[in-house]
Formats: C-alpha cells, structure tokens, sequence
C-alpha cells in the first residue's frame, strides 16, 4: 500500500520537530561560553547528583541569593578566583560554610577545609553532609 504524499510530509515535519526539540536540552548543544559560574549540586532518592537550575546571577560576583534555601551536597565553581557559600540569603557574616576539596589533584592548601572555594568541582561540605545553602559570595581579580 502507497503512502499518500500529505501523509509522508506529516511524518517528515515531525521528526524535524522531534529533531529541534532535543537540540533545545541541556547539554553540549546549548552550553555558552561563560567566563565564569558557580553551580549547586543536591543528592536523590537514589543518591544521584542533580545540578540545581534555574540559579539567577551564577555568573556574577558579589552576594548572590538563590531563589529560595536549598539542601546542597556539592558545589563547583569556575573562572572566580573564589566564593564563599553562606546558610543564609544576604551572605551574612558567621554563617559561611566550610567546605573541602573532594578531587583527585590536591594542593596542599586544597587539603585544609576552607570558607573560600578556588575554581574546581569537588567541593564537599565537612563531613560530606547535605547543608542549607541561601547565598553566595564570589570574587574575581581585576
């Protein structure tokens, strides 16, 4: 049995759109090239990372409030010199948390737990625990 002409050009339109809807995910199609950014990182159910999105302003310096407190279980940060991650909205002092390198290339001051956080992606909370992060504080140098 021959397939009409509408019928084929129906079925070619949508893989097309099938084709440009999976070109709009996350991934290696859609990263930009930013300078710099700061991403937050919660565990699953099934003890998963999955990278908290929607985080407003991760590309830029100063205090910096997610949109609401959440539980993070790693943070990554690249092309700031540091930042700082505080419990709180508003970075108030006293309330940074202290982090430790995780990865596999350590530097000695890597190897001391720390308030500032250099550029990298293993950065664990003390005691690899799950803490409440509201805002963040990351600096460049001019």
């Amino acid at each position: 049995m021959k397939k009409n002409i509408p019928e084929i050009r129906c079925l070619g339109l949508l893989f097309l759109l099938l084709i440009a809807s999976g070109c709009g995910q996350k991934g290696p199609l859609t990263m930009t090239n930013k300078e710099s950014e700061i991403r937050f990182y919660t565990l699953n159910s099934r003890a998963q990372q999955n990278q908290i999105v929607f985080v407003l302003n991760a590309s830029r310096t100063g205090c910096n409030d997610l949109l609401v407190a959440r539980n993070v279980y790693r943070v990554a940060q690249f092309g700031f010199s540091f930042c700082e991650v505080y419990e709180a909205q508003g970075c108030p002092l006293g309330t940074e948390h202290i982090l430790i390198w995780s990865g596999t290339l350590q530097t000695k001051r890597e190897l001391q737990p720390t308030t500032r956080i250099t550029p990298g992606s293993a950065w664990l909370f003390a005691h690899n625990s799950i803490e409440t992060v509201g805002s963040w504080h990351c600096h460049k140098q001019e």
